[in-house]
């Protein structure tokens, strides 16, 4: 879902390095765009956001107002939102690239909506199959003179805060959930090195996905279906459990 996310950052940096860290008025919808494409492509579905903000000479990048939309067969409108994402980078590191460093990512208010449709899917392992896809279609396209070494990103602070969790089993006679996210840090995110942002984009995405399974709890969707709907019940308890075994919990 996140290994996207990820690529936000290097649309950032790309953005800072074309301004050559001078004024530039129209940069900040333009970064907005290429984010919106970017996503939408990764995704295969819509990814919208309200506005960036750029602070060139501090090396500094905010996203506000992130959308996800929900794939087709969900009902509902979005898969997850983030309320404000602040890039900061260490503007030596544009120098060398070796690696490119983020000093810190603090993403604020994120909103997981996740969802079971009737035929026991959940909207956010769409998502990552999806974002798989388009990495193997990426891969194909590249030819052999175009596959130099791969950029590789380190990320020294990574921050979740202020984040809910919203599941929605009733397709499958199950109820709404809401809960919190708790806060997560995560330090020194592709070491001293670095690693390649599909890499860091699973950390991140793993990371993420623990705290929504801490959140809205294994054991309570478990037998929150299988008291509802017996046998049926067991086997959505089933999607959910293999849903989170895939993320490693």
């Amino acid at each position: 879902m996140l290994k996207w996310l990820v690529g936000i950052s290097l649309v950032v940096l790309l953005g800072i390095g074309i301004a050559g860290y001078s004024l530039y008025s129209n940069l900040d919808s333009l970064v907005a765009q290429a984010i919106e494409e970017y996503g939408s492509e990764a995704a295969g579905v819509a990814v919208r956001v309200d506005r960036v903000a750029l602070d060139l000479e501090a090396g500094r990048a905010s996203v506000f107002g992130l959308r996800v939309s929900n794939p087709p067969g969900f009902k509902g409108d979005h898969a997850f939102t983030l309320g404000e994402i602040t890039v900061d980078i260490d503007l030596e590191s544009l120098v060398k690239q070796d690696p490119l460093v983020l000093d810190e990512i603090r993403i604020e208010a994120p909103i997981v909506y996740f969802e079971l449709n009737e035929a026991r899917q959940a909207n956010l392992d769409v998502l990552k199959d999806n974002a798989a896809k388009a990495g193997s279609k990426e891969s194909v396209a590249e030819s052999p003179d175009s596959s130099g070494p791969e950029t590789r990103i380190a990320i020294r602070q990574l921050r979740f805060s202020g984040g809910r969790v919203e599941a929605d089993t009733r397709a499958v006679g199950g109820n709404e959930i809401e809960a919190k996210l708790a806060t997560a840090e995560l330090s020194n995110v592709g070491g001293r090195k670095g690693e390649p942002a599909g890499e860091i984009g699973a950390v991140v995405l793993k990371e993420l996905s623990r705290q929504t399974a801490i959140a809205i709890g294994q054991d309570q969707i478990g037998k929150l279906l299988k008291d509802k709907l017996g046998k049926k019940g067991r086997k959505a308890a089933e999607a959910v459990g293999g849903l989170l075994d895939r993320f490693g919990l």
